[in-house]
């Protein structure tokens, strides 16, 4: 995992000008990690680190799409 998936996540809960995001493989930190999506979300992961983003996707409150590609790395 990286860090720009996360970083735009991170942008799009504390700036409501945001209006969707795209994940890249990329990780969540810190404690806002835990607070729901609001917005538009679409998480593109390898299958290692599809687990990472089950949270937000059980706990969203905006439409939440994912795609994982098989036998897809990080570095794909």
């Amino acid at each position: 995992m990286s860090f720009g998936g996360g970083a735009v996540t991170e942008i799009c809960k504390s700036d409501e000008r945001c209006r969707a995001a795209v994940n890249l493989d990329g990780g969540l930190w810190g404690d806002s990690m835990r607070e729901p999506l609001t917005f538009p979300y679409l998480a593109l992961a390898s299958p290692v680190n599809r687990p990472f983003f089950e949270h937000d996707r059980l706990t969203s409150e905006a439409p939440y799409f994912a795609l994982t590609v098989a036998d897809a790395t990080h570095a794909n």
